[in-house]
């Protein structure tokens, strides 16, 4: 994460929040990892709230088999124009791959990450 922290310092990366985000992380009982994230979020550029939009999309997702919240955030990140989403949550990973097809964005582990 440190790596990815530097290159948001020099402006090679950006982060993006959102609504549902927030959401999904205050329910993380963890506090200390939960901090973590809220202080890596800190970095973040940009705010996306819930839209009709993003909710539409989010039923599709929900649709294919992702949790609800999980739809959301990445309906949410399509609507940033995200390039990517990154994910500890290894269930998420493993249905990712298997929809990588319909889906715009790739859900990567921030571990594999890589901008080079």
């Amino acid at each position: 994460m440190l790596a990815i922290l530097q290159q948001v310092a020099s402006g090679e990366l950006t982060i993006a929040n959102s609504s549902v985000l927030q959401f999904k992380i205050h329910q993380i009982t963890d506090q200390t990892r939960r901090n973590g994230i809220l202080h890596f979020l800190s970095y973040a550029s940009s705010f996306q709230q819930l839209t009709p939009t993003i909710e539409q999309r989010g039923i599709h997702l929900h649709a294919l088999g992702f949790k609800r919240l999980d739809a959301l955030h990445l309906a949410a990140a399509k609507c940033q124009k995200a390039d990517v989403m990154l994910t500890t949550d290894d269930q998420l990973l493993r249905l990712a791959a298997r929809h990588a097809n319909n889906l715009t964005i790739p859900i990567i582990n921030p571990v594999h990450f890589t901008t080079t």
